[in-house]
């Protein structure tokens, strides 16, 4: 973090953007937490911004520090913070307060982030002071991010994501339905795929690093017993491989259309015991282009 303070006497390593008027550096006591310098913030009627990308190592933990002042509680007014985008505190209505410090732990998943800070104050001012971002080197893991739940059809992608902070390195394994470990499955990101009924279910992770664990909260896999064309592929000849999946041992029609209009039947084809079946159109030869769709007769 570099002029955290604003002790440059101005927004030198800072970025402006949003409704900047009466955004300034001042030199007024009450504006200022220590130093000689500090932030009157008082934008009327949208936020102005004040933003500034940090060289960080992805994985590690910071705390994000700054202090805050609000003369009077006067509004309307908002005071918001944001790393990497996502939102850690967003303040509307604030009443009086005396100078208070904001802390937040969070991560960095690249080689830059991103802190932006706003502020609206229509009737009068914020007071903003000392911004810093520390490394913190021996922390154990936080769930910063759950996984979410999903409700796919048969066949479909699963994509599961978490995020976890703390010092480096840290450890990933995937669990499905508390006790059972994921095959592989140690990294940040738990994709698999086409899905089968037997795998819908709950999904957590358990991070690790040398400091300690932490469990995420599960996330649950719908799997929906729907046709589903999962995907195509185009052969040498001009045909169309198509990779099917619906109710197991369902029988399905497949048809095809090159208008949207007019449909008729490929092929109908049954479903195996984990509900998946391909069908190759060789009636897609010479087509310029073929629309599909599946049902359950």
């Amino acid at each position: 973090m570099q002029n955290g303070g604003f002790e440059t006497g101005n927004f030198t390593n800072w970025t402006l953007s949003g409704n900047t008027a009466y955004l300034f550096v001042t030199t007024k006591s009450d504006y200022v937490h220590s130093g000689s310098y500090g932030v009157q913030a008082g934008p009327i009627g949208a936020l102005g911004y004040l933003s500034q990308t940090l060289a960080t190592l992805p994985g590690q933990p910071y705390l994000l520090s700054l202090w805050l002042y609000s003369p009077d509680g006067a509004a309307p007014n908002e005071f918001t913070v944001s790393w990497n985008g996502t939102t850690m505190f967003d303040g509307v209505s604030l009443g009086a307060i005396g100078w208070t410090n904001l802390q937040f732990f969070v991560g960095a998943t690249s080689a830059s982030s991103q802190l932006q800070i706003g502020a609206r104050n229509d009737p009068s001012y914020f007071g903003l002071d000392d911004v810093s971002v520390t490394p913190i080197y021996s922390m154990s893991p936080l769930i910063a991010l759950p996984p979410a739940s999903q409700t796919l059809p048969i066949g479909g992608t699963a994509c599961f994501n978490v995020t976890a902070v703390g010092t480096p390195l840290l450890a990933y394994q995937w669990y499905f339905n508390t006790h059972t470990p994921v095959s592989g499955a140690t990294n940040a990101v738990l994709a698999f795929g086409p899905v089968t009924t037997n795998q819908a279910g709950n999904y957590q992770v358990i991070v690790t690093n040398v400091y300690g664990s932490a469990t995420s909260s599960p996330a649950m896999l719908t799997v929906q017993l729907v046709p589903n064309i999962c995907c195509l592929s185009n052969c040498a000849s001009g045909a169309m491989t198509l990779y099917l999946a619906s109710l197991p041992g369902s029988t399905n029609r497949l048809w095809a259309s090159t208008n949207l209009v007019q449909w008729q039947v490929v092929a109908t084809n049954s479903a195996d015991c984990n509900g998946f079946f391909q069908i190759t159109d060789t009636k897609a030869i010479g087509q310029r282009m073929m629309f599909y769709r599946l049902s359950w007769p």
